[in-house]
């Protein structure tokens, strides 16, 4: 005995003419056993549109929803998940939505992971020099020269440091030049200003950031920074994103999960 195929069931359909209607579906009652199973598949086109795609990019996630805008959608945003969901069909069974992912910058990545590590010279003067594009306080002449003298004196001895009067840090330090000890003093600014876009294809925000240092033992120096209230930053991006969607979509975005569509809810 061969096992019965899809294409024999529906000559059994079409041949018994065993068939009922639901709103704008067909059932094919299939023997032995009577199962329904859904005829729409052999339909020249779906009774409806049941899409789902996921976007990563603005301006084609506003773009599809303009070409299947409904008078019912809804638009939701996930904070946990950070997506936007459209819902074209909210009325009925919620299950035709477009996705808009948020990601988030390079730039917005690479600070926020070294924001507060605790690292030696010549990584921090290296980090500064690699990212000085997004440095906008100080110059970035001023900038570059400060990392410049940072990896020149990694070797030295560090042994205090002084706040000067505009704001800078001074530090003082000794050195072995030829066997002869020599004392020196480097300059370094105490706060510096970041601009970098939040999300992707976003506009910069400028982000303050508070130098930090340790002198240890021995005259070795570690160096960090502080970038200040960078939670309320993500949320005043995030709250730039909902105002803009909602001027792009023209739909109130409601900021919360929207749950599953109604067919999942039946099962």
């Amino acid at each position: 005995m061969t096992d019965r195929t899809e294409a024999d069931a529906v000559r059994e359909i079409a041949a018994s003419q065993t068939t009922i209607n639901v709103g704008e579906i067909s059932l094919g009652i299939v023997p032995p056993g009577h199962a329904l199973i859904s005829l729409e598949r052999y339909y020249g086109t779906p009774t409806r549109r049941r899409a789902n795609p996921v976007f990563t990019d603005l301006p084609s996630f506003a773009h599809y929803v303009s070409l299947h805008k409904t008078e019912t959608q809804e638009l939701y945003y996930d904070e946990d998940a950070s997506t936007f969901t459209c819902i074209f069909d909210a009325a009925g069974w919620r299950d035709d939505t477009a996705v808009y992912t948020l990601r988030k910058s390079d730039e917005w990545q690479r600070w926020k992971s070294q924001d507060g590590k605790k690292v030696d010279q010549a990584e921090f003067a290296a980090f500064i020099e690699n990212n000085l594009p997004d440095i906008i306080v100080p110059d970035s002449a001023t900038v570059l020269e400060v990392a410049t003298r940072l990896e020149a004196k990694k070797e030295v001895e560090f042994a205090s440091a002084i706040r000067l009067s505009d704001g800078s840090l001074e530090f003082t330090y000794s050195e072995e030049i030829q066997g002869t000890t020599q004392r020196g003093k480097l300059e370094i600014f105490q706060t510096f200003m970041i601009a970098i876009p939040v999300f992707l294809r976003q506009e910069p925000i400028r982000i303050d950031a508070r130098f930090r240092y340790r002198i240890q033992a021995g005259g070795k120096l570690v160096l960090w920074f502080e970038l200040v209230r960078l939670h309320e930053i993500e949320r005043q991006a995030v709250k730039n994103m909902v105002e803009l969607m909602d001027g792009t979509i023209g739909t109130q975005t409601m900021v919360g999960k929207h749950g599953p569509a109604v067919r999942d809810l039946m099962k």
